[in-house]
């Protein structure tokens, strides 16, 4: 079953940095871990239409550290994204979608935020 599923927002719930420098050096290296929650599955209705509701974390925690391994910045964003679909499509089916789709979508989202607020926090040099 093809099934459109929606975009609703996202948000950032939890941004930490630890940074000792203002400038990034030419040699430097960003170790990522990511995560992500189990997609949280709701059933809405507005205006007597029914649909699925779908919540979804990713957490990314970034450790950048010199040429000698000395740790540079530690940045630990945690996003959350919200999603919604007809409620004719299978809930485990949404559920896969969400897992997915949104975790794709989230990725983005994280990587055009850490792109925009490295950009700040550093007089030069991004992670991108």
């Amino acid at each position: 079953m093809l099934a459109d599923i929606t975009f609703i927002g996202s948000t950032i719930k939890s941004l930490q940095v630890n940074n000792k420098v203002t400038k990034l050096p030419a040699v430097s290296s960003v170790n990522i871990n990511v995560g992500v929650s189990d997609p949280s599955i709701t059933s809405i209705t507005d205006e007597e239409v029914t649909y699925l509701h779908g919540v979804l974390q990713l957490q990314i925690d970034l450790n950048i550290t010199n040429d000698t391994e000395e740790v540079l910045s530690e940045i630990s964003l945690l996003l959350e994204g919200a999603y919604r679909i007809d409620s004719g499509v299978d809930r485990n089916e949404f559920n896969d979608l969400v897992r997915f789709n949104g975790l794709a979508n989230l990725y983005t989202v994280a990587r055009s935020e850490i792109i925009t607020f490295t950009s700040h926090i550093y007089s030069e040099g991004k992670v991108v």
